[in-house]
């Protein structure tokens, strides 16, 4: 039977959402869901011991859905045409104030994850929908237009991530490393960020804290200045050699960093 889905999805930090809705005493039913994808776009779920096949037209905030109620041989089946990996996770339902609210918990290959769904009766009482204080204090961001944070694309792509601008980054990492000599690493960082330029900043950091010694030595009879220089160096080797694996270093600098 064909429906419209209307729901709005936000960005939880990487915890177990159970425990908010415990602390919240907010009551809540729990399934385990297994779910994948077909070239042509059909997904198949596992829930609760049923077995179902939903097309869902384009959309984000709106979406038509055909549902329907399937037996285990014909999910076997479509199985063998699985597109991507598949989609495992920990579905919370709670009504609170007459909405229903999903907290997904994911697992496997996307384990960390955690989002939250609103579903709605219509368009212009989803456009008025506020969330309740005190979920909205946990909440990252909304992700209703973000197409990355999707079952389909996360099953196609993985865990995607929350890209702050590089330079911002480097600017936080340089604000950390002002006239620091210890070579141990807090860098302040959202959840879900990319990991590359987490790596960037904390070599960009290390760097810092190399020159911070440097100049503290002739100034300074204490053997811990160089022993944290070195150390220092030796993290930035580690990471750098980390960094390689995401973003292979040109072969021009791999004799530079032999």
């Amino acid at each position: 039977m064909d429906s419209y889905e209307i729901e709005r999805k936000y960005l939880l930090p990487p915890c177990n959402p159970k425990k908010l809705l415990r602390s919240l005493r907010i009551p809540y039913t729990k399934s385990d869901i297994i779910q994948f994808y077909t070239p042509v776009g059909v997904r198949y779920r596992q829930k609760n011991g049923r077995f179902y096949k939903t097309i869902k037209g384009e959309g984000t905030l709106v979406r038509k859905e055909s549902e329907s109620l399937i037996s285990k041989k014909e999910f076997a089946r479509a199985f063998v045409e699985m597109q991507g990996s598949i989609v495992r996770k920990k579905r919370y339902l709670a009504t609170i104030d007459g909405h229903v609210y999903a907290f997904d918990w994911f697992t496997g290959e996307l384990k960390g994850l955690a989002i939250l769904e609103v579903e709605f009766g219509s368009v212009q009482e989803a456009q008025n929908f506020e969330l309740p204080p005190q979920i909205a204090r946990v909440v990252l961001e909304e992700v209703t237009q973000q197409k990355a944070f999707y079952n389909s694309s996360l099953a196609l792509h993985g865990l995607p991530t929350i890209s702050r601008d590089l330079a911002q980054i480097l600017a936080d990492a340089q604000r950390y490393a002002q006239g620091r000599l210890q070579a141990k690493l807090e860098l302040p960082c959202e959840p879900y960020e990319d990991l590359l330029y987490l790596l960037k900043a904390s070599i960009y950091a290390l760097l810092l804290i190399v020159r911070n010694n440097k100049e503290a030595i002739p100034k300074s009879n204490d053997p811990e200045r160089l022993h944290q220089l070195r150390v220092a160096m030796r993290k930035i080797r580690s990471y750098l050699t980390l960094a390689s694996k995401l973003h292979p270093i040109p072969a021009s600098l791999r004799k530079d960093l032999a």
